[in-house]
């Protein structure tokens, strides 16, 4: 039983730079053996390690699921097993499509140095932020999809259930009916905990931080080479690549705008859809790749499906402005082989699409129209200045370079990049004002719909255009300036010149970087802030914790208040494991009943029998409510109430226990 040290805020089996790295190594670590099985070289496994990781994740945890096998550490190494003995034998099956020429022409060490110090760099530099602005990185979060994130990890480490389509079990208390939630970033994060020992809510925050600090910089140095490694040399490819990785750090979209919502699925998704794209993309020369894009495709799917979107995009609008034009081994045979990975792809994720057509209302309902007209609209899309990054000055620097570092590849005839931004940008004028002009404003609301309509989400995307972006035009300017000022000088070693170029890119990405840092860390830490949770709620779960029958009954509570972190923090069973206002949203007649009329229990018989119904002792409340929201109208007057009598009030949360039956 959960004592108070258990629920404290400043408790932890680690501590935060350690747990990153634990966090880290698991996320990238698995995923990479069964890359290097498959014949990547060592950079390309670390690259796509991340989705390969999610990717035998859900490759489990949904025949797991419905086979009753428990999610946990040890069946996770098991599935890591079965995973790369498949891919050992595929090896061996595919090594006669195997292409030995294009494996000659991998990076180089050199090269993949010089990448590898860019994304240390940017990684380091998010890091930075993090560290600066989470003091209080073990109290509980303050937004809003942070407590159903959390109460997800717990019921994974509690049930061993980590399947998607099960997630109803935990959200509709009442009735378990069936919910689909993406659960691959819970079930990782899960694993975690138990291998750590940290609580379900260290494990959230710790896991979110890991993919926060290397994805980016790792997509923003993928992205960068895929653009440009066919157009120019593999040295100037890598400085670009580099550069970009350092600069991902600085923009406030990815990852800390996504981090700040905790919209924590979404931005682990986005960070693994671009390694996912390249791998795609290289399967269609080294064909013995397919089963891994397979596997990473599953990957961010499952962790998202908005993720899952943009790799399909970014691989949709390379094939159509590039490799259609240029193809790698003939227009039909690489269209056939996109059919070959997306086919076994379609076919494992269907009970994951399914799931979501019964959610597609939902979905579809979400809006996000500023009532700006369309030039507002087109002006913010362009400055990523879009909803919450309104909130903060455009960084004008880093759109003029983003503006600069498209001319070069207008120069250079890269033209699939500029096709997605378009296309986004369009996307985002009519989440914004939406238009109509025949049949394209219909069609541009469905792709927006499958972004939920959300300019966030659609800026985020156009933010990982934007790093590689940026990377160029910086790499080419310092480029520049170095071949002028050596033939002013005409002399000096060539070496030297290079360091002078490495040396103003790694300068102007930590100019800018520490330019941006303050509102970096802001985001970080905003909602690290003990507001709907702080230490005397934490008291309270403490005091229910040691209450007869807490642990085998149903904890009454509000969604509107701090009170469904009790799940996650304490381990008992709330009522409410998310916020749902302004009407009671769920299935559920009994929970509507307590809802809307506990405190009425003196009077309205329905409410013994919704106590009974879900076998209720104890009522939680507490302040203050989410802003905006009010306590539910059944919560509201439980003093007056001969039925409940209040047990424990500290100011802030108060405890009421069920005495209907007694009168």
């Amino acid at each position: 039983m959960p004592g108070p040290s258990h629920l404290g805020s400043h408790t932890s089996a680690v501590s935060l730079g350690f747990g990153v790295l634990i966090a880290l190594l698991l996320l990238v670590i698995p995923g990479a053996i069964v890359a290097r099985v498959g014949r990547l070289t060592w950079p390309a496994a670390v690259v796509v390690g991340p989705a390969l990781t999610y990717g035998i994740v859900a490759l489990a945890i949904v025949p797991f699921g419905a086979l009753g096998v428990p999610w946990n550490a040890w069946t996770a190494l098991f599935a890591l097993a079965i995973v790369t003995a498949i891919a050992w034998c595929l090896r061996i099956v595919l090594g006669r499509v195997r292409d030995v020429d294009a494996e000659a022409l991998a990076v180089a060490r050199g090269p993949a140095l010089v990448v590898a110090a860019g994304v240390l760099l940017g990684a380091l530099l998010i890091a930075l932020a993090a560290v600066r602005g989470m003091p209080n990185w073990q109290s509980i979060p303050s937004n809003w999809d942070s407590v159903w994130h959390a109460n997800t990890v717990r019921f994974i480490v509690d049930t061993g259930q980590a399947s998607p389509t099960h997630m109803g079990e935990l959200r509709n208390v009442e009735t378990r009916e069936a919910l689909y939630y993406p659960s691959t970033f819970h079930a990782l994060a899960a694993v975690f905990s138990q291998l750590t020992g940290s609580a379900p809510t260290t494990a959230y925050t710790l896991s979110s931080l890991a993919a926060s600090i290397w994805l980016f910089p790792v997509s923003a140095a993928a992205l960068t080479w895929r653009m440009l490694r066919a157009r120019t040399d593999e040295w100037r490819t890598a400085g670009a690549a580099a550069t970009a990785a350092a600069l991902s750090a600085s923009f406030t979209a990815l990852p800390y705008i996504e981090f700040d919502v905790a919209s924590m699925p979404n931005l682990a998704a986005y960070g693994i859809a671009i390694p996912t794209m390249v791998l795609v993309v290289s399967s269609l020369r080294h064909r013995d790749r397919m089963p891994l894009a397979v596997l990473a495709l599953l990957g961010v799917f499952s962790v998202h499906i908005t993720g899952g979107v943009v790799a399909v995009l970014f691989v949709a609008a390379w094939w159509l402005f590039d490799a259609l034009w240029r193809p790698v081994r003939g227009r039909v045979a690489d269209f056939v082989n996109l059919v070959l990975i997306a086919a076994p792809t379609v076919v494992l994720l269907l009970p994951q699409f399914l799931g979501v057509l019964q959610q597609a209302e939902i979905i579809v309902g979400h809006a996000f129209i500023t009532h700006e007209g369309k030039k507002r609209g087109l002006f913010d899309a362009v400055v990523q200045h879009t909803r919450h990054l309104n909130d903060f000055p455009i960084q004008w620097v880093l759109i003029i370079l983003a503006a600069v570092g498209a001319i070069v590849l207008i120069v250079r005839r890269v033209w699939w990049p500029l096709a997605i931004w378009c296309l986004l940008v369009v996307a985002i004028v009519h989440s914004s004002a939406p238009f109509r002009l025949g049949p394209v404003g219909p069609l541009i609301g469905k792709f927006a719909d499958l972004f939920y309509s959300d300019p966030r989400r659609l800026s985020g995307v156009i933010t990982m255009l934007l790093y590689a972006a940026v990377g160029i035009a910086v790499f080419t300017l310092a480029s520049f300036v170095v071949t002028g000022l050596r033939r002013v000088v005409k002399r000096g070693d060539q070496r030297a010149w290079y360091a002078a170029t490495a040396a103003i890119c790694v300068a102007v990405s930590i100019g800018i970087g520490l330019a941006y840092l303050p509102r970096a860390q802001f985001l970080f830490g905003e909602k690290y802030d003990r507001v709907m949770v702080d230490a005397k709620d934490l008291q309270a779960w403490a005091h229910l914790a040691t209450l007869p029958g807490a642990h085998d009954t149903l904890i009454a509570d509000a969604n509107t208040d701090g009170t469904a972190w009790m799940y996650a923090v304490a381990d008992l069973h709330p009522l409410w494991t998310h916020y749902d206002y302004p009407v009671q949203q769920g299935p559920g007649y009994h929970r509507f009943i307590i809802w809307a009329y506990a405190d009425d229990a003196d009077t309205d018989p329905r409410v013994a029998e919704a106590v009974k119904a879900l076998n209720i002792r104890y009522v939680v409340t507490s302040t203050p409510v989410v802003r905006g929201f009010v306590m539910p109208d059944g919560l509201v007057s439980l003093d007056r109430s001969r039925s409940w009598k209040k047990i424990y009030d500290n100011g802030e949360a108060r405890i009421y226990e069920w005495r209907g039956d007694e009168r």
